[in-house]
């Protein structure tokens, strides 16, 4: 274990190291991503209780959620203390693989706004944002700075190629993403 603590050492400035321990090097998952409350909920309040450090990331996407969906994730959240974020599905709805191409700005905005108002109307408010399937363009970046929504989760490993293919609007900040998990998974 020395060995390794010294190679580490000598590869990652000081400066650096303990956003790479708590960024890189972690075991705890960073985010939920709920797209199941219907049949997760129990599941769900048993999890923030082990995890409360975990964010809770519900979905909302194109189709309008049932009532009862609004009203299972105001029972949630009314008992969570940490950060919600907002996830939503921008390229045409849940459990597509792989995900088909997204849509224009104007149809995302739509949907991200649509989902924002959602939380709002739960009394969240938030600036993070994640997009279902990790599925980003350089419209999504500028919906979500449109909306108010400047903290951009993405796949650690997918932040290259997605910022090579489209860069990184001013006002944005990537946020890496690790470990998430979905509530079907817990």
């Amino acid at each position: 274990m020395g060995v390794l603590r010294n190679t580490c050492h000598m590869l990652i400035p000081e400066r650096t190291r303990g956003w790479v321990r708590r960024n890189i090097l972690t075991t705890e998952f960073q985010e939920i991503h709920i797209e199941r409350i219907e049949q997760t909920l129990e599941k769900l309040f048993k999890w923030i209780n082990k995890h409360p450090e975990t964010m809770l990331m519900p979905t909302f996407s194109i189709e309008e959620p049932p009532p009862e969906v609004l009203e299972l994730y105001d029972r949630l959240i009314s008992n969570f203390k940490n950060t919600i974020g907002l996830h939503v599905h921008i390229s045409g709805g849940l459990y597509r693989s792989p995900p088909p191409q997204l849509q224009d700005f104007e149809t995302q905005y739509k949907i991200v706004k649509r989902g924002l108002s959602y939380l709002m109307k739960l009394g969240v408010e938030t600036k993070d944002f994640t997009s279902g399937n990790w599925n980003y363009n350089r419209d999504t970046f500028l919906v979500c700075r449109d909306l108010g929504l400047t903290n951009v989760h993405i796949k650690l490993k997918e932040i290259p190629k997605i910022t090579s293919m489209y860069g990184i609007p001013e006002g944005i900040s990537l946020i890496p993403i690790v470990r998430h998990i979905h509530d079907y998974d817990i």
